[in-house]
């Protein structure tokens, strides 16, 4: 993996910062190993509510967005999960909005954002566990 996470946790908040450069070809591969990141600690605690701060340079194509967020849940991602996703780099903006709007069809509440006081902010919007239905 050419990607450093490092996981912690505060005010019912899981926070992942993630930061490394894109490999062609392994973009896919290395994103899946942050989902299961997520769901490791999914399983020591039952923090519903999580931010990613991405600091990753490197592209992104579309086709590997839609593979990304196609479906957390095989990852052991709980539907009640409440993900913001932020992308300090944002040269493939329009492929992580994708990203989002592919897991959103698909009932997953995540959203993709520019800022960390933005994913907090509408972390905070999100009342309690959010029940979607798939």
């Amino acid at each position: 993996m050419s990607y450093h996470i490092a996981v912690s946790k505060t005010d019912n908040l899981l926070r992942m910062d993630v930061t490394g450069t894109r490999v062609p070809g392994q973009v896919v591969e290395d994103a899946k190993e942050c989902w299961m990141r997520l769901s490791e600690e999914f399983e020591k605690d039952d923090t519903c509510r999580v931010m990613g701060v991405f600091d990753l340079t490197g592209k992104k194509t579309f086709f590997e967005s839609y593979q990304i967020f196609e479906n957390p849940g095989k990852f052991n991602i709980e539907r009640t999960s409440t993900i913001a996703i932020v992308y300090l780099n944002g040269d493939t903006y329009a492929e992580d909005k994708f990203g989002e709007t592919v897991a959103r069809n698909r009932a997953w509440n995540v959203k993709v954002c520019c800022t960390e006081s933005e994913a907090l902010s509408w972390l905070a919007s999100q009342r309690g566990i959010r029940q979607i239905l798939p």
